[in-house]
């Protein structure tokens, strides 16, 4: 199998991608890109070990991106980490190119991007995963949502997650009966 663009719902429900494909209303409304500040990873701490975040190092270079995060479910399936890696370190040319052109897309606002593909690393070829990518912008005070982050979560096929329970903080959420008749 060869990498290939997937639609949002080929992604099964219990898969970390699909965390945030079921968060990205949230986060991004309508549009193809998110504020940073509308993440909070205290929401999604399963999906933290498929994570690798890349951010953008010179704002007049969109392209020069290097990975902060990357999670150690990541690492473990790819038998490195990219933490702290220029963005194409590791990568054979052509995996670079497509995955450049899937940034264009998002920095474009046609984003999230979904994949199922072999993971590009030799001798891992073997591993199916699924990707999404997911655009965010800084929050700064002009207002303007130009991407500089790319929330990339990859997992094998075969991964699955807990249920993503609503996060809800800062709504007060009514206790339990049996609670309640302590408390009152």
């Amino acid at each position: 199998m060869s990498f290939r663009s997937i639609e949002p719902s080929e992604i099964p429900a219990l898969h970390p991608v699909a965390h945030v494909r079921d968060g990205w209303a949230n986060f991004a409304g309508t549009t193809g890109i998110a504020p940073w500040s509308s993440f909070d990873p205290v929401d999604y701490p399963y999906v933290l070990p498929w994570v690798m975040l890349l951010r953008q190092e010179d704002p007049a270079d969109p392209e020069r991106l290097r990975y902060v995060i990357c999670g150690d479910g990541c690492r473990k399936t790819f038998g490195m980490s990219y933490q702290g890696k220029l963005f194409g370190e590791d990568l054979p040319g052509s995996v670079v190119a497509q995955r450049r052109a899937e940034f264009q897309k998002i920095r474009n606002g046609h984003g999230p991007l979904y994949s199922r593909t072999p993971l590009p690393i030799a001798n891992r070829e073997f591993i199916d995963i699924y990707r999404g990518v997911f655009g965010f912008s800084s929050d700064d005070a002009s207002g303007a949502a130009a991407v500089d982050r790319y929330l990339v979560v990859v997992a094998p096929l075969n991964v699955q997650v807990p249920a993503r329970q609503p996060a809800g903080r800062g709504i007060p959420q009514p206790l339990p009966t049996a609670v309640r008749s302590r408390v009152s």
